[in-house]
């Protein structure tokens, strides 16, 4: 999947939805229309204390 650009807001909200759906990767990835490696590098960003 082609990656797309991003706001700083979204970004949150994407690490915000995947982490409230048991850390779903890939649905986030899907909903977003972002990568699940993107998804999960952000969700690791606020695990370690934010952006």
């Amino acid at each position: 999947m082609a990656s797309r650009k991003t706001t700083f807001a979204e970004r949150i909200e994407i690490a915000t939805y995947a982490i409230e759906h048991n850390r779903n990767y890939n649905e986030a990835s899907q909903k977003f229309q972002v990568s699940y490696q993107q998804v999960r590098s952000w969700v690791l960003k606020v695990d370690a204390g934010g952006f």
